[in-house]
C-alpha cells in the first residue's frame, strides 16, 4: 500500500459533495452527552427523549450505543437518577453485547449535569439528522463517495466517516474531548488536516483504496507522536503487570485525567519514567507492598503529590529528587531497607506524616529541624540512636513510635512533647507498673497497633493524643 505524505498535492475531487457546515461536531458531542444525561434524570425525560429521538439520530457511536442501551435497562429497572446505580448501570453496559462503551465514558455521561436547554438541544440535534438524511439519500455520482478520516492524538482515537462531504458517524475512544481538526463537512475537515502536512511531532498520510491507488480512501493524521508513545508505554506497562483498569484505564483521555493511583499489591517491579512524565498532577500516589528496588529518578516530576505510600518495597536508596516534591504532606518509607535518610529530607517542609519504621536506619540528619509541620512519626524497628532525636521539633509531635530503647529519653523530655497524653505499652518490654511509667501522669492504652512483620521482639512503644490539661 502506497503512502502519500503530502496532502496538499492531491486533487480530491468533491466539487459536488455538500460543504456548508450546519453543526459545531464539538458543540454536537456536548448535546449528545447532555441528551444521554437527561434520559438518566427522570421518568418524565426518559419518555419525551425516547419518543422523540431514535438512535441513528446520533452522530457519535458512544452516545448512540448508550442510547440503544439505555432504553431498555431503564425500562425494566428503572433506577432514574439514582447515582448510587451508575456503576452498575455503566458496568451492565460495558458487559453486554449490545454496548462496549469503557464503563467510565458511561459513569461520567450518567454523572453529568444536562444543560437547561434540552427542548432547544432536541430541535438541533433532529434538524441536523433530517439534513443528513437527506443529503445522504441522493443519488451516487462519478468520484468519491466515501471517505475516512483518522485522528490519534493522547486524547484517544476518532473514526469520523463522510458520505457525500458530510459526516455520519464519529466513534470515538474518549467522547469529552473531540479534536479541532474536525468538521461536519469533509472539505472544512480536509482544509484543517492539511495544516499539519510541515508540523513537527505529527504525522499525516493519505491511504489510497484498495482497487484505485489516486483516490483517497483515508486521512491519517497522528498528533503528539512523542505524548502519544509515552501513554502507549504506561498502558503497556499495565497491562503486563495485569493492573484493572479501574486503576489504569486503557484509553488514553482517561489516562492523562487521572491524578490518584492506588497500585498496591501488584507486584511491580518498577515503575517506568513515562508515569512520571505524564501524571504530573497527581495527587495521590499508593505503590505500596509491591517488588520495588528503585523509584524512577524523575520523581521530581510528580510536583503536586501531597501522598506518596513506598512503604513494604524494597528500596535501599531514595533520590535526591524525591526530596523536590515540597508540597507532600504524608510520606510513606516503612518495610524497606533503607539505610539512609538524606539530609534533603528537610526540603520537605510541609511534611506532616513521615514513617521509617523497619528499615536499618542509624540516624535521622540535622536537617530534621526544619520538618516543623511535622506531627505524626513511626521509626521503630530501626537503628536509630538516641543523638539523633534532639534533631526532631518535639514540639509539633502529636504521635510517635519508637523502640524501648529510646523511651528513656522521651521520658527525660515528656515536658517538650504538650500534644501527647497517652502511651501505648502492648509491643513493650515495659510496663504500665514501671517506675519511670508510672510517673509519666499518661493515659493507657492496651490496643494493639503494630503489625506483625513491625514487631520483632525487641520491644517498641507509641506515644500520642492531643493537648494536655
Amino acid at each position: 500500500m502506497d503512502y502519500f505524505e503530502d496532502i496538499k498535492t492531491i486533487n480530491v475531487n468533491t466539487g459536488w459533495w455538500h460543504s456548508e457546515s450546519q453543526i459545531n461536531i464539538h458543540d454536537l458531542a456536548k448535546i449528545e452527552i447532555s441528551i444521554i444525561a437527561s434520559m438518566f434524570q427522570s421518568k418524565e425525560l426518559f419518555h419525551k427523549i425516547t419518543c422523540t429521538l431514535k438512535q441513528d439520530d446520533f452522530t457519535f457511536g458512544t452516545t448512540a450505543e448508550l442510547f440503544r442501551f439505555l432504553i431498555p435497562y431503564l425500562t425494566q429497572n428503572e433506577v432514574f437518577g439514582n447515582k448510587d446505580e451508575v456503576f452498575e448501570i455503566a458496568l451492565s453496559a460495558y458487559n453486554s453485547k449490545e454496548c462496549s462503551i469503557y464503563y467510565a465514558a458511561t459513569m461520567k455521561i450518567l454523572a453529568s449535569k444536562p444543560r437547561r436547554e434540552l427542548d432547544l438541544d432536541l430541535v438541533e440535534l433532529l434538524e441536523f439528522s433530517k439534513n443528513r438524511k437527506e443529503i445522504l439519500s441522493r443519488p451516487a455520482q462519478d468520484g468519491i463517495t466515501d471517505i475516512l478520516v483518522e485522528i490519534d492524538d493522547v486524547w484517544g482515537d476518532y473514526t469520523v466517516y463522510y458520505r457525500h462531504g458530510i459526516v455520519t458517524k464519529i466513534y470515538c475512544s474518549y467522547i469529552f474531548h473531540t479534536p479541532e481538526e474536525l468538521c461536519d463537512v469533509f472539505i472544512k475537515t480536509f482544509e484543517n488536516l492539511a495544516r499539519f502536512t510541515q508540523k513537527e511531532d505529527s504525522s499525516l498520510v493519505m491511504i489510497p483504496d484498495d482497487d484505485n491507488p489516486y483516490i483517497p480512501r483515508c486521512f491519517k493524521l497522528v498528533k503528539q507522536i512523542t505524548e502519544i508513545n509515552k501513554l502507549e508505554k504506561i498502558i503497556g506497562w499495565a497491562i503486563e503487570n495485569k493492573i484493572e483498569q479501574t486503576k489504569i484505564p486503557s484509553s488514553r483521555g482517561y489516562l492523562i485525567n487521572k491524578n490518584f493511583f492506588e497500585l498496591d499489591n501488584k507486584g511491580l517491579k518498577n515503575i517506568p519514567k513515562e508515569f512520571c512524565e505524564v501524571f504530573t498532577k497527581t495527587f495521590l500516589l499508593d505503590i505500596s507492598s509491591n517488588e520495588l528496588s528503585a523509584l524512577p529518578r524523575n520523581i521530581n516530576l510528580l510536583q503536586l503529590c501531597l501522598f506518596l505510600a513506598l512503604c513494604n518495597n524494597n528500596i535501599e536508596h531514595l533520590p535526591k529528587e524525591l526530596f523536590e516534591i515540597k508540597r507532600m504532606i504524608t510520606l510513606c518509607l516503612s518495610s524497606n531497607k533503607i539505610q539512609l535518610i538524606p539530609s534533603d529530607i528537610g526540603n520537605l517542609s510541609n511534611l506532616e506524616t513521615l514513617m521509617l519504621s523497619n528499615n536499618p536506619i542509624s540516624k535521622l540528619p540535622a536537617s530534621f529541624t526544619h520538618l516543623t509541620k511535622l506531627y505524626r512519626l513511626d521509626m521503630e524497628n530501626t537503628l536509630i540512636e538516641e543523638d539523633s532525636l534532639e534533631h526532631i521539633v518535639l514540639e509539633n509531635i502529636k504521635q510517635i513510635s519508637f523502640d524501648d530503647k529510646l523511651l528513656p529519653f522521651f521520658i527525660k523530655n515528656i515536658h517538650r512533647l504538650p500534644n501527647i497524653n497517652t502511651i501505648n505499652l502492648y509491643h513493650s518490654n515495659y510496663e504500665a507498673t514501671d517506675p519511670e511509667i508510672s510517673s509519666l501522669s499518661l493515659c493507657f492504652e492496651d490496643e494493639e497497633w503494630a503489625d506483625k512483620e513491625s514487631y520483632v521482639g525487641s520491644g517498641c512503644v507509641v506515644l500520642k493524643g492531643g493537648n494536655r490539661s
